[in-house]
This record gives structure tokens, sequence and C-alpha cells, in this order.
């Protein structure tokens, strides 16, 4: 930023004697308030802006753009009517990459400033042990104005379904504790009182992860019975198992057992004595995903 000087010049004659007198005024110019802004569907970023009140004859507002926060800032647009207070960013790709940016505001004898840098929000989800989904984002400025609430509001849909906020936090990252068995989709607002910020979308496709293959570990003769047993899986989304049995060479299922710490079943219906015959295991999770299954 530039401070020129301007220099008042006061001259008093009384008697011949002739005073002097000097004052310096110190000329300022106010950077724009960064407040919004706002991921469209194709990733173009729209940002919004409040003029300060400044003395001073402005020329123009300069827009600087950069996909990484450390990186060098690029001049991507100028504007010299002054009315407009937001600009769009065609072609930022916003929903799969960061954009920063700052407002320079040049005044017409020279001087210039540089406002707050303002970011797209970029949401990341994953599934975490194919329980949960994690949410992580990066923050709209490092330090918002006092017009904005502070809360990101958190929401959610399913396919073609209608956005649901599920909650609001103070942090860059949330927890939704829901069983990841269908695609959702995520977006992040946050409210200031001269607009609103909307984050890109991201999807956090469902969990599609097989649990791992049950180990038969014992089959014996009980009695006329056939007893079957397994060791149990170690996975934290486990629902139970499958028994199948082979007839013909084909696989039916024989059973369903609906809990994780079953390991075990007693076939009672068909005959050890009559026939060999053939059995396999698998494990289910909540979302309906099959392992391997494992024969004898």
């Amino acid at each position: 930023m530039r401070f020129p000087f301007l220099m008042k010049i006061y001259f008093y004659n009384a008697s011949l004697v002739l005073l002097f007198t000097a004052s310096i005024v110190q000329a300022q110019v106010f950077p724009v308030n960064m407040k919004c802004s706002e991921v469209s569907s194709n990733g173009d970023v729209t940002i919004y802006w409040q003029p300060s009140q400044n003395t001073i004859e402005l020329q123009r507002y300069e827009i600087y753009y950069s996909f990484d926060i450390s990186s060098s800032f690029n001049l991507i647009d100028s504007i010299s009517d002054l009315g407009i207070t937001q600009y769009q960013h065609i072609g930022a790709n916003a929903n799969v990459m960061h954009a920063y940016y700052f407002v320079k505001t040049i005044t017409t004898n020279g001087l210039w400033v540089n406002s707050d840098t303002i970011a797209s929000i970029l949401p990341v989800g994953s599934i975490v042990n194919q329980t949960y989904i994690q949410l992580q984002w990066n923050a709209l400025m490092k330090t918002l104005p006092s017009s904005n609430d502070g809360l990101y509001r958190v929401f959610y849909r399913e396919e073609n379904e209608d956005w649901i906020k599920i909650d609001s936090t103070s942090s860059l990252s949330y927890i939704h504790d829901v069983r990841p068995c269908v695609d959702r989709y995520y977006k992040i607002e946050m409210y200031d009182e001269y607009c609103k910020s909307v984050s890109a979308i991201v999807k956090v496709d469902h969990d599609i992860v097989q649990p791992p293959t049950p180990i038969f570990d014992s089959v014996s003769v009980v009695n006329g019975q056939i007893h079957l047993g397994w060791q149990e899986v170690n996975a934290p989304d486990v629902e139970g198992y499958i028994v199948y049995l082979q007839d013909q060479g084909i696989w039916d299922t024989l059973a369903l057992i609906p809990n994780f710490y079953t390991t075990h079943f007693i076939d009672t219906l068909n005959d050890p004595s009559a026939q060999s015959w053939k059995y396999s295991v698998a494990a289910f999770d909540f979302c309906g995903n099959v392992s391997e299954d494992m024969g004898i």
C-alpha cells in the first residue's frame, strides 16, 4: 500500500513578519470487506464483498486468484464499475480443487490496498471402518468478518432427494454417524449478514467393501447331526453369516445367522450317514456386502 503526503501551506503577513505553517495530511485507501464465496455445481466460483467508505476517488478493482494459498496469485480480471460487489470466476474447477481470491482496490492517484483472502470451501468425505462418514473442509477465511456467525452448516442428501441440514459446527470437520449403505452428497453453508457461502458438493459412494471370509475351524457329527464351527470375523461392520450347502453341484443357502458372535451351526436336516455333504460359510455386513465363501 502506498501513502503519498498532501501538504497544506498557510502564509500570514503581519507587521512585515512572515509566518509559515505547514501541515501534512496522510491520504489512505481502505480495502473491500470480503464476505462470501459460492461454488456452482460446475465448479465456477462467485465471490462477494462489501465496499469500504473511502474518501479518495477510486479507479478500479482487480481480482486475484490462486489454487494454492502458499503460491503466487494471478490477476484474472479488472472491474471499473465500482458499484459491482461480486465477481464470478468461470472455469475455476472449485468442485475438484481449491480456489483462493483477494481484491485489490486502486485509486485514481495510484494508491492501492489488498483485501483479506477468501477461499471457496471444498469438502472431502470418506468412509471410516465401513461404519460412519468423516467430512473435512477448509476454512472460508483466516479471520471471519464480524458479520459472519462463525458456524459451518452441514447438509446432505441421497440420490434425487432434497437437502437436509444435519448439524452446525465451528470446526472444520464433522462425523456423520450413519451406515454408509447408499450414495450420499454433502455440502457446507456459512451465513453472513450480507450473503451466504456455499461449498462445492462432495459425493460419498456407498460401501462396497466385502467383509473378510470366515474360516472353518471344526466339523463333527454328534448324535447323528452335523456340527459346524468357524472363527469370528474381525471387522467392525459384520452383521452375521450365511451357511451354504452344496446339493448336486449347486450351492444353496442353508441358514442365515443374523448376528456376528454366533460362530457355529447344527445341520438337523441332512443325514451324515446317507452321503458326504459340502458346506460353505460367508460373512455379510450392514450394507449387504457378502464375503467370499470358504467351503469344506
